[in-house]
């Protein structure tokens, strides 16, 4: 990774009742995403990506697992 705010991007979902999305990502220490690292507030979606800047540094040179 080139930065230690990442910037984190996820195809968007499509809600059956065609309401608007929101999005959480969390960053987290451990693969069994117990160690909770950073966390974004509700991100509204993008045309067809959604993404979101971590707003602190991230520990250099160690593995993070994230998801949204």
């Amino acid at each position: 990774m080139q930065t230690l705010q990442p910037e984190l991007a996820v195809e968007n979902s499509v809600d059956p009742d065609g309401d608007a999305l929101v999005y959480e990502y969390e960053v987290y220490a451990d693969a069994g995403m117990q160690q909770l690292q950073l966390g974004s507030p509700s991100v509204p979606e993008g045309d067809a990506i959604t993404s979101w800047t971590a707003g602190a540094d991230l520990p250099d040179n160690a593995w993070h697992w994230w998801r949204a």
